[in-house]
């Protein structure tokens, strides 16, 4: 997201704008910490158990039942909040 956003900033700025450079500064150490967390990404596991996580220890089985009332309720949710951003974005 900084990198994104003094990207931004760059292009609405002209060449010889003084702020240009904080810009500048900025948009090197965001792709700096990117590059650092990129590098970090293939040492991370896919997949861990449950157990070593900290969700242990928190999560429930639901009934069945239950289950399937909470997830109709997030369906219709996710719907109604399409439906109200196809509305509301022009």
């Amino acid at each position: 997201m900084r990198e994104g956003l003094a990207r931004n900033e760059l292009a609405r700025r002209e060449l010889d704008d003084p702020k240009r450079e904080r810009f500048e500064r900025e948009l090197q150490d965001a792709m700096e910490l990117r590059g650092q967390l990129e590098q970090l990404r293939p040492s991370q596991p896919r997949k861990a158990p449950l157990a070593d996580t900290e969700l242990a220890g928190k999560l429930v089985r639901h009934d069945g039942r239950y289950k399937t009332v909470l997830d109709t309720i997030r369906i219709c949710c996710a719907n109604a909040e399409t439906d109200l951003a196809g509305e509301i974005a022009p």
